[in-house]
């Protein structure tokens, strides 16, 4: 639970509870509403473990700019069934990219106790399934560990560990992540004002008739949506920008999370903005 308040009193409006993202924005997580007081109380629970830097935004009114608190990061651990615990070598993978599970079986009612030669099967459900299904299998060694083979899933899937034979017995629920992947390349790095651009890319997995963004770095040092277009039958994507100043540019691509991944950014691209070099063709300022 996340509590705070934000000054002056702005009771009854929204605020947004973010996370700092690996590529350096911040996305939402859930919203909430200031009270008479204008404190805030906002309850969130996190699919998968690891370090987790949130913060609270308020969203700009007709009174006040944004603002946002001091981020804070909170540490997310596993959940685990006593004497049966399920880990992953990472818990966000990239789309085709492979992870580890393993973990240690304890013999029954004990939680120190190796179960070694303890044949266990790895189970899995991805986003789009309904039901868990086997997907790998081994033996405890003599210290109740258990490895299987890496895993690559293509969808968001949670993962279970159960002894393959009676007595029945099963591990936590595990979440693994999978980011989509994107690629973006520019047909120059360089232009002048009055020059354009054109950006062409591919999302992985196939993200057909997904919205995507053309974001470009601000002065703020955040990303800003620039362009929307919609993934095509391909999974590929296309955007286009004409320059009306001189600078150093930064753009990339961003793809939001849906039911089967978690979203993802392109690497950025700078493109360099020279002086035009007939100014009569100049367009506006941009």
């Amino acid at each position: 639970t996340f509590t705070g308040s934000v000054t002056s009193n702005h009771a009854g409006e929204r605020v947004v509870l973010q996370e700092e993202t690996k590529y350096g924005d911040w996305r939402d997580l859930k919203s909430g509403r200031l009270d008479g007081g204008s404190n805030y109380s906002i309850i969130y629970r996190w699919a998968f473990a690891g370090d987790h830097t949130v913060r609270v935004l308020f969203p700009r009114d007709v009174r006040n700019i944004a603002g946002a608190s001091d981020p804070v990061t909170v540490e997310v651990q596993q959940k685990q069934v006593p004497g049966f615990t399920i880990t992953s070598s990472d818990q966000l993978i990239s789309y085709g990219q492979s992870v580890t599970i393993s973990g240690v079986l304890d013999e029954p009612s004990s939680t120190t106790t190796p179960d070694p030669n303890i044949p266990v099967t790895l189970w899995a459900r991805n986003a789009y399934q309904s039901q868990f299904t086997p997907v790998a299998d081994t033996t405890t060694g003599t210290d109740g560990s258990y490895t299987f083979l890496p895993q690559a899933p293509d969808y968001n899937t949670v993962y279970q560990v159960r002894t393959t034979m009676a007595p029945a017995r099963h591990s936590a629920a595990l979440f693994e992540g999978v980011q989509d992947v994107l690629t973006m390349t520019p047909d120059s790095t360089t232009s002048e004002v009055g020059g354009h651009i054109t950006f062409t890319g591919t999302v992985l997995p196939d993200k057909a008739g997904h919205v995507i963004y053309l974001q470009r770095l601000g002065a703020d040092g955040d990303w800003h949506n620039e362009e929307i277009q919609f993934v095509t039958n391909a999974s590929t994507f296309q955007f286009g920008w004409t320059f009306g100043k001189a600078g150093t540019y930064q753009f990339r691509a961003r793809i939001t999370g849906d039911r089967g991944n978690v979203g993802g950014a392109s690497a950025p691209v700078a493109i360099q903005v020279s002086p035009a070099t007939n100014p009569s063709t100049l367009p506006p300022a941009s």
